[in-house]
């Protein structure tokens, strides 16, 4: 039992919190949901990470195996309207984040670890925490997660600089059997793009 005054946890049965002495009466109507949420470990985060980057690098080699090469070249040696190939291919990994947190918290890789994406007050993650928090990935993902993952181990509830801006927290929130299978399922067939697309459809 969680005192609603001062945040203590007390043993269950108890009449008073044993740190503020308030009563707690009051709180055993109050359901097991509305617990403080319970900080994801940086150690299934990490695991989430690289699943996740698994499917995006696969999905956007199999978007680039489609594009002519000619094109391909012309995009990353910024010349022409060709330019706007290697900007789409940054979008479309950065999108993956932004509406997979914004309408479900939680990628593919999160949700086969059982981590989501919660605001700071446990409300859901919305379109503009998501947003923010995935722009910002770009620091936190700087000397290959360094950045991030210091960030995150100094704060006390675990949130590295995207976090900090939107105000959000990364929970353990397991998934059911079902929906981990399917999400498992989801992430073989995504990771599985890249090595058709590499070694199945002819290059242009």
């Amino acid at each position: 039992m969680f005192c609603l005054s001062c945040g203590t946890f007390n043993e269950s049965g108890a009449r008073f919190c044993g740190d503020c002495g308030e009563p707690l009466v009051a709180f055993h109507a109050v359901s097991s949901h509305n617990a403080p949420p319970r900080i994801a470990s940086l150690g299934r985060r990490i695991i989430a990470v690289i699943l996740d980057f698994i499917v995006v690098w696969s999905v956007i080699s199999a978007i680039v195996i489609l594009v002519p090469r000619r094109l391909l070249e012309d995009g990353f040696a910024r010349k022409g309207p060709a330019v706007l190939i290697p900007i789409g291919l940054c979008m479309v990994g950065l999108l993956y984040y932004v509406l997979l947190e914004a309408f479900f918290g939680a990628t593919p890789g999160k949700g086969i670890v059982g981590i989501q994406i919660r605001r700071s007050d446990d409300e859901d993650c919305d379109f503009r925490a998501s947003l923010i928090r995935n722009v910002l990935r770009v620091l936190d993902a700087m000397a290959v997660y360094l950045v991030g993952f210091l960030v995150a181990l100094c704060s006390k509830s675990r949130q590295r600089i995207g976090d900090l801006a939107a105000d959000t927290i990364v929970v353990r929130r397991p998934a059911t059997a079902i929906v981990r299978l399917l999400l498992v399922l989801a992430w073989f067939g995504l990771a599985g793009s890249g090595f058709v697309a590499c070694y199945v459809i002819p290059r242009h």
